[in-house]
């Protein structure tokens, strides 16, 4: 696939339109930028852009989709384009397929016998302040505790990710203590795309579950964003209903969806 300079400026300013609704695919550019292979469709003003991304250097999908060797983001303005770039795919390789517009699902399903996978929710708030507030009993910090490792591990982030997301991407780790002191519940946000971050790791431990803390780490994590006059993204899995339910009760709203399509060549 071709990937020469015009050709990444004309699919990054197309992208950056709309950053939120486009956010998957900017944080895999930035974040494996060495790594991006990009393909730009076009019909007058209308665009279309592939980006292909090798399995192995996501540790998320060589994780969950090891027989995958490519992840590939379709994102078209119209079917056709869409069938353009999705007909250039190469179809000796297995490709995780990572969708947002029923237009690309389309496209894709038309020349490629996968099956879905799942899809994430991203929820989000833009425009107006909302009344979120900080509570006392949440403590933040710019670097993990040692003690909330175990906790975030949970949820599958080990401490080089977390350390990273210190180091590089404005991490913010909000904590909750028990009464005798242990770290009973964690989140934290981190730059994900300019403005846009991210709120993750969310966890409680199950005997201090049904108390609130979930609702009161997250309103925490969303006013310090706000505060800073950043957009929050907050991704729950399809079948996450108590996440969506607290995403819903905070007035966070669904900003795009991207379902997960395989390939197995």
């Amino acid at each position: 696939m071709s990937s020469d300079i015009n050709e990444a400026a004309v699919a990054l300013d197309y992208l950056k339109r709309d950053c939120l609704r486009h956010v998957m695919l900017l944080k895999y550019w930035q974040a494996f930028a060495r790594h991006v292979r990009v393909q730009v469709a076009r019909d007058g003003s209308r665009i279309g852009v592939c980006l292909l991304v090798p399995g192995a250097v996501s540790p998320y999908d060589a994780k969950t989709y090891p027989r995958a060797r490519l992840v590939a983001f379709v994102r078209a303005d119209t079917p056709e384009l869409a069938r353009v770039l999705v007909e250039s795919l190469p179809q000796e390789d297995a490709i995780i397929f990572k969708l947002i517009d029923p237009i690309d699902v389309e496209a894709v399903r038309a020349v490629f016998p996968v099956l879905r996978q799942t899809s994430f929710i991203t929820f989000s708030a833009t425009g107006q302040r909302r009344g979120w507030q900080a509570h006392a009993e949440v403590r933040t910090a710019s670097r993990p505790p040692p003690g909330a490792l175990p906790l975030y591990a949970q949820q599958g982030y080990e401490a080089a990710e977390l350390n990273l997301y210190a180091n590089e991407q404005q991490g913010r780790f909000h904590i909750v203590a028990g009464k005798a002191g242990g770290i009973v519940g964690v989140c934290f946000s981190f730059q994900n795309f300019e403005r846009i971050h991210e709120i993750g790791g969310l966890f409680t431990l199950p005997q201090a579950r049904r108390s609130g803390i979930a609702r009161r780490l997250v309103e925490t994590a969303l006013a310090a964003l706000q505060d800073h006059n950043l957009i929050p993204r907050y991704q729950v899995h399809e079948e996450n209903m108590a996440s969506i339910a607290l995403a819903q009760a905070l007035g966070l709203e669904p900003a795009v969806t991207a379902e997960h399509w395989l390939y197995e060549a």
